[in-house]
């Protein structure tokens, strides 16, 4: 089967197209950590998505040797799954992340009111105290 250069010349488009998309989806996700909107912890996370898309595009071998082992036989429709089951993976887990978080906050605001409380009966105790002092002061010097 003879080479089309129209076809080639759309085929190594779509792969720069993609690698640039990739490497500006990883400038983002560095932009966002260095302004402190995404913690280093996520952005390990969220880097892993470009990474391996740059991977899949610029390798276009081991693009249909992981179709292949997954049973594909369009090599680029791999990708879908791919990307689909990393942003499951990543919305599990920022979900575990808020879990716990909700949960931190949730304690914390329990153990700041009985804070409170202990130091409002401690207050109450002391006026009540000093309430007292002052009334035997007062007889004192007068």
């Amino acid at each position: 089967m003879p080479i089309d250069p129209v076809t080639t010349n759309f085929g190594n488009r779509v792969i720069w197209v993609s690698i640039l998309a990739s490497l500006a989806l990883l400038l983002w996700i560095v932009y966002l950590v260095r302004r402190r909107r995404l913690s280093e912890r996520y952005a390990l996370v969220w880097m892993v998505v470009p990474i391996l898309f740059m991977l899949f595009s610029s390798s276009r071998g081991l693009l249909e040797g992981f179709a292949a082992l997954v049973g594909i036989y369009y090599a680029p429709a791999v990708m879908i799954p791919v990307l689909l089951v990393l942003y499951i993976t990543i919305g599990l887990y920022s979900s575990m992340k808020a879990t716990r978080t909700e949960e931190s906050i949730k304690n914390l605001t329990q153990e700041v009111a009985l804070l409170r409380h202990q130091l409002e009966q401690n207050n109450r105790g002391l006026a009540t105290q000093e309430g007292g002092k002052e009334e035997n002061c007062d007889r004192r010097y007068t």
